[in-house]
């Protein structure tokens, strides 16, 4: 009985989270001021909103590990949701270190800007303590990635060649250029392909989480998310 109990109320809260998620226009402040415009998914019974996206985006809050897993108007999305799940994965394992936030929020100052950085926050309604919980995700998803992925993957002298052949050279001689032979280049396709190699495993690690994971897209909030791009 008590496991049928348990069961029962999970469905009927995911009912009610599906509830919000197809008809929650918005989320409004006490000062009446609108948050958020739409639920963009659902990960694992937490919304991910619009309001999310922005933040996401504004700030560029992607690992190094997640850059070029993810093309596209749907890149930021699809990289927070990763964040998400790793945030529910290890949570009680991996701690964050509060001199470790500081550090990335400065590292993010200088990268956007003082005035720019101070203007997105501005924009957003937002105070440097609210990139925190954001903020904390991508370190999160760094040590973790950081931890199950050598940064060196093995590549063999052959996929180099194959590399140098069948890409670099059509590449280089497409944009009018004289190719470099192999051995100037070997250390520069090397790296070039172990960054290829570890984004490869990093997604397919990624998509195996996705599978056991309850992940909806609301593809309404994501026209309207291209709506506002286009603007």
């Amino acid at each position: 009985m008590q496991a049928k109990k348990r069961i029962m109320d999970r469905n009927f809260k995911v009912f009610l989270l599906l509830v919000a998620f197809l008809f929650w226009p918005g989320l409004y402040s006490y000062a009446g001021q609108v948050l958020v415009d739409c639920v963009l998914a659902m990960v694992k019974e937490k919304p991910v909103t619009l309001f999310d996206w922005k933040i996401v985006k504004s700030f560029n809050l992607i690992s190094e590990s997640q850059e070029g897993i993810y093309e596209g108007q749907n890149e930021f999305l699809e990289a927070y949701v990763d964040q998400i799940l790793i945030l529910e994965l290890a949570r009680e394992q991996i701690k964050i270190e509060e001199e470790e936030i500081k550090q990335e929020i400065i590292k993010s100052r200088t990268k956007i800007g003082p005035e720019n950085f101070d203007q997105k926050l501005l924009k957003l309604g937002l105070s440097e303590q609210d990139l925190r919980p954001y903020i904390q995700g991508k370190l999160l998803f760094d040590k973790v990635i950081g931890s199950r992925f050598s940064q060196t993957s093995y590549v063999s002298l052959k996929e180099i060649e194959e590399y140098y052949q069948n890409e670099y050279v059509p590449q280089q001689k497409a944009r009018g250029q004289t190719p470099a032979e192999l051995f100037q280049v070997l250390d520069e396709l090397e790296r070039k392909l172990q960054r290829n190699k570890r984004k490869k495993e990093i997604k397919g690690w990624m998509e195996e989480l996705r599978q056991r994971a309850d992940i909806i897209i609301n593809q309404d909030c994501l026209k309207k998310t291209e709506i506002q791009e286009e603007k």
